[in-house]
Formats: structure tokens, sequence, C-alpha cells
């Protein structure tokens, strides 16, 4: 069984770097065109966020983007993540556009090492590192990353990184785990979320990286040029306001005529249509009724949400828990945080379930049922074995439910399982026999 698991997944890997190589060759990476040209953007001193094309920019700031009549130009990156992409930037587009495929499957490997170095009995990964493997790797969940040059492998990246440091039991690793998260927040907001059950923990040396990690970020990223910032946020209420569908378009605007050829590419404003995708955001789902949600409702609401789950977190699981407890828990709420603001998502969004697809299905081992909902919100993401009206949302809806389930029904074993050395160490009932370092 174990040889054929690997065999077919070595197929379905093979065929998965050739479509991968495929679409970077005949689809010029739409997202990260834009982001590239917000980074030279950046750097030329001209807004990231607002700024539009005319012929004397030149090609190297140009994103051939057909709708002018926008009061934004597509890009929705922070400013720190221009900043960390001007070196970067300043290659070729089309060395950005291979080289960029490379490294999403160089992170994309990185975090089946990182979940895969803790485990004593690598025959117990096997089952849900395949369940990860298939249902999202070897997909056009994947593929529509690679094909748009996307990054959100980088934050699936970051929450394995955490797991793991966080796993080990270190109390200087968790310092810089907590430096990690608080300087994620100036590359994606959502991640300040991350925060909540490690200040719910009293987790100190976490705590103390976070507010470092903040404070640093300032020091580096903002204080350096405020206006960027005022900039970006006032790009995202008109990003939001045309998803309430309240914006109103250019009046007078000329859309200028694009060279066939931008840096020797002749594809890079071309892309494919993906049907991928999961859970729409919560103003789209009331939009379809005829309600309006303002970005303050939102807010509002995911703010009750989450001092609901915090009171179940307490009251179900307390303050010492297992590694996996914060580090799951810190996921849902940020998972639920795209799903509740007023602000666009994507079907790549879907890659960042890496950690907790693994791990859900490595602890629900026992649970037949369990793995049986996990792989079915799988199947459904994937349209199989057939399509149907909201078979997206409830794929990811399914995996939301498989994971709050599994938070707030104590199954995870007190000293085995996902347990911290630390955690084990404090055992007496029991001999360590945790399949995890």
């Amino acid at each position: 069984m174990k040889r054929l698991i690997l065999i077919t997944a070595f197929i379905f890997l093979c065929i998965t770097l050739l479509k991968s190589w495929h679409y970077t060759s005949l689809y010029g990476g739409v997202d990260l065109r834009m982001r590239i040209v917000g980074a030279r953007l950046t750097e030329a001193g001209k807004s990231p966020y607002f700024h539009k094309w005319s012929p004397a920019d030149g090609e190297r700031l140009l994103f051939p983007s057909p709708r002018y009549e926008r009061r934004v130009n597509g890009n929705v990156v922070t400013p720190a993540f221009s900043y960390l992409l001007i070196p970067y930037s300043r290659l070729g587009y089309s060395t950005i556009r291979y080289s960029w495929t490379i490294f999403q499957y160089l992170v994309l490997v990185s975090c089946f090492v990182l979940l895969m170095r803790g485990v004593r009995d690598k025959s117990k990964m096997l089952v849900p590192a395949s369940v990860c493997f298939f249902g999202l790797v070897t997909s056009d969940i994947w593929l529509y990353n690679i094909e748009r040059g996307q990054v959100y492998v980088i934050y699936a990246f970051v929450f394995c990184i955490l797991f793991r440091v966080y796993q080990k039991g270190s109390e200087r690793m968790k310092f810089f785990a907590g430096m990690l998260c608080g300087l994620m927040i100036f590359l994606r907001p959502f991640f300040a979320v991350v925060a909540v059950p490690f200040f719910v923990n009293r987790e100190k040396k976490w705590m103390t990286g976070w507010l470092a990690g903040l404070v640093l970020g300032v020091l580096v990223f903002v204080l350096p040029d405020v206006a960027i910032w005022k900039e970006y946020f006032a790009a995202m209420q008109v990003y939001a306001a045309e998803l309430m569908r309240t914006d109103t378009a250019l009046e007078n605007f000329a859309t200028p005529v694009f060279p066939s050829s931008i840096e020797g590419m002749d594809n890079v404003a071309e892309y494919r249509g993906f049907k991928a995708g999961g859970m729409n955001v919560v103003s789209a789902y009331l939009y379809s009724l005829g309600v309006r949600m303002r970005p303050v409702h939102g807010i509002l609401l995911y703010m009750a949400i989450v001092a609901g789950l915090c009171f179940f977190y307490l009251r179900n699981l307390g303050r010492q828990t297992v590694a996996a407890h914060p580090v799951l828990f810190a996921f849902l709420l940020y998972i639920l945080a795209e799903i509740c603001m007023v602000a666009p998502r994507g079907g790549y969004n879907l890659i960042q379930w890496i950690l907790p697809v693994c791990l859900l299905s490595y602890v629900n081992a026992g649970k037949n049922w369990m793995q049986a909902a996990l792989i079915l919100g799988l199947l459904l993401l994937h349209d199989f074995p057939f399509q149907i009206k909201f078979g997206h949302d409830a794929g990811e809806a399914m995996l939301v439910l498989v994971l709050v389930y599994t938070l707030f029904s104590n199954y995870f074993p007190a000293t085995g399982g996902l347990s911290t050395p630390a955690e084990r160490k404090l055992s007496t009932a029991a001999p360590d026999n945790s399949p995890i370092e």
C-alpha cells in the first residue's frame, strides 16, 4: 500500500510539474506582474496603488490592465511587501516569471519538510501527507497559484514554521516565532489575529517576540514613509467599495495603447481561467440576498465570533494546551478573518490549508467519520464526482467545521500526538510514546 501511494504521488507530481512549467511559459503571471510593477513604482517614488501607466513611464512600469476606469491600478499588497520585492523587481520580468515558479515550489517543499521533520515514525504521516498532497497540491488550487504567480504558499509556510517552532518547545524559538508573526502583520494585516491564542495562553516569550516584531516593523516599514501606508489603506477602501458595488468609476479616463511586447514577452497580459475556489466572503453572500454589508459590520461580526470562540477555547481546552491547539486556533481565526472582512478573496487562498489539512488528518486518524468529512470537503473543492452549486463553498465550510470540531472536542491527547517536549516531560501518567519529536 505504501509503495502504491508513493508511486501514484510521484506520477501526479510529475504531471503537476509539467503543467506548472506549461502555465509559466504560456501565461504572464498577471498577479506577479502587478506586484513587481508596484515594487518598481515604489522605488520610482510613484504611487503603487493609484498610478496609471502612460507611454512616458516605459515598459518596466507597465501593467496592461484593461480597466482604466477604476480609481486603483490593481495592486493589493502592502508597502512592506513592495519594499521587500524592490531588489527582485530590478531583474528582467522573464527571469522573474520563471524564478518565481521555482521559488514557489521550494517554499512548498519546505512546508512538507517542516511537517515531516518532527515525526518519529514517518509511516504514520504518510496518509495525512497524502491527503494534503492530493487534495491541495496536485490540483487546480496549486496550479492557480503557479499561473498567477501568487504568494499564498508563503503564508502557508509561515504557519508551518510557527507550528514546528512552537512544537519544539524552545523558549528562545518561541520569541523568534512571535517576532516573525509580528512582522508578518506588515506583509499581510490578517496575521494580526494570529496573536490571539498565544495571548490567551499567556505565552510570555511569544508575546514579547510579537511586540518586538511590531516595533521593528513600525521602525523599518512604516516610519520611513507614512504617506504610502495612507495610500494603501485608501486603496483598500476603494476595493471594499467595489465589492459592495458602491464605488464610482472614473468618468474621464483614457486607456493607452499597450505595446504588443513588454520586456521581451508577448504574454504578460495573458491568463487562464480556473474553477478553483472555496468560501466567498460574507458580504458577497449577503449581497446576493439584497443586503449590503459595510466594512464596519464585517469587523463587528468578526469580533463577536472571536469572542465566542475564545470563550469556548478557554472553557474546553484550558490554558495548558498541546502544540497544535494554539497554532490551529490561530489559523481558524486567520481564515475566518478572510471570510468576514469586506475584501476580495480568491480561490488560490486555499493553498494556505496545507498545515491544517495535514494535522487534521493526522490527529483524526482514529475517527473514520472525521477523515471522511475531511476528504469529502477536499473532493467538493475539486467538483468530484460532479460539479454542484455552491460545492466549493460547502467544501471549504466542511474543512472549517472539521477544524472547529477537532479544536473544541478535546480530541487531542494531553501527552501524545502533537505535544511539546516540555509537556511530555511533565506527564507521569503514561510513558512518552508520542510520534512527534
